[in-house]
């Protein structure tokens, strides 16, 4: 399960979106807010995910929206180990063509979208912390979101 803010602003009560497989094996998510029921936010994906697979998600402002609208990106292993992703953007969910190669079977997958709370910060429409992590050959590779491509930023040292 990957946790994403759904919007840039956090207003009370903040949004939250909820990324998991969910019984079909398909992508599925949910939109929360405190003290109020939730939302299914109708993924409708074609692709079964691994049942073990890994979820990760980020999510970026989107530029000059007045609704301070996310785009939020997912990842998950595939069952030939490569790392797949879809993009939620203007409203729909689009799968992307760009798979990231590499890595190791059954790796957990971890990224960072910017902090958001309540009345405090504002998620940037900016890329640059758009970072994801696995493993690749045992060691941690970094990889990198411009909006558009991944962009391997190479291997973190353990010691």
């Amino acid at each position: 399960m990957a946790v994403v803010p759904w919007t840039s602003t956090c207003a009370s009560p903040c949004t939250t979106g909820l990324v998991y497989r969910g019984e079909d094996g398909r992508l599925a998510g949910y939109l929360v807010q405190k003290n109020l029921p939730g939302l299914d936010w109708g993924f409708n994906t074609p692709n079964t995910i691994p049942e073990e697979s890994a979820i990760a998600a980020f999510a970026v402002a989107k530029e000059n929206d007045a609704n301070n609208g996310t785009n939020v990106y997912v990842l998950y292993q595939n069952e030939d180990d490569d790392l797949e992703f879809w993009a939620y953007d203007d409203g729909t969910w689009k799968e992307s063509s760009a798979a990231i190669k590499g890595a190791d079977a059954g790796t957990e997958i971890t990224c960072v979208t910017e902090a958001v709370w309540e009345n405090a910060n504002i998620i940037s429409s900016q890329y640059d912390m758009s970072r994801c992590y696995f493993l690749s050959g045992g060691q941690i590779q970094e990889v990198s979101f411009n909006g558009t491509d991944w962009e391997e930023l190479g291997i973190i040292p353990l010691s």
